[in-house]
């Protein structure tokens, strides 16, 4: 919360959202919680709406999967089950959107969110994770036709893996893992 109270690369912020639980019935995570208490704290929207996504149906969680299907399947699975809230689809043409996840393993779940928004039309999308599990990032490439508030088609086009360290420079603290899992509980 601090650093999004203190960094003025926040400032431009017009929604805020939480990716959601992979579990359809799990509405009310600890990523939503802290979701709200930013937005209000900031006096950003949507002030008493809906989600920006919705899941169709329930997947299993990533990070209890193998890591080659993992890698596999990339945004296929979110793609297969989620959709921009059709209610806010109008409202975010234009905008900046902040998303916020409890921890990214390989980067997938970031990557569905932005091509999802930005095919919505918004101008710029924020990511925030709590945490990073395994040390690679995959920012991917896809194609997405047709309306994503409702049913859309996607394709894999290419993906740049980025790896724990640039030039020397450790860009990840595997000690944290632990306290990300338990952030859960601490809320």
């Amino acid at each position: 919360m601090n650093e999004v109270t203190t960094n003025n690369h926040f400032e431009d912020v017009d929604y805020w959202g939480s990716f959601p639980s992979s579990d359809l019935e799990n509405t009310n995570t600890s990523v939503s919680f802290l979701k709200e208490a930013v937005r209000k704290i900031v006096n950003g929207k949507p002030k008493r709406g809906p989600e920006l996504f919705i899941r169709s149906t329930s997947i299993k969680p990533k990070h209890k999967s193998r890591t080659e299907l993992r890698l596999s399947n990339k945004s296929d699975q979110d793609f297969d089950t989620l959709i921009i809230n059709p209610k806010l689809i109008n409202k975010i043409e234009g905008k900046v959107i902040c998303i916020i996840d409890d921890y990214i393993t390989n980067g997938y779940s970031a990557e569905t969110a932005k091509h999802l928004l930005f095919k919505a039309g918004v101008k710029r999308v924020i990511f925030i994770s709590l945490g990073k599990f395994e040390k690679k990032y995959y920012s991917t490439n896809y194609v997405l036709e047709g309306n994503v508030s409702e049913e859309y088609t996607y394709r894999f086009i290419n993906e740049t893996c980025y790896s724990e360290s640039i030039n020397g420079k450790e860009l990840y603290n595997s000690k944290n893992d632990l306290d990300i899992l338990n952030f859960g509980d601490f809320l």
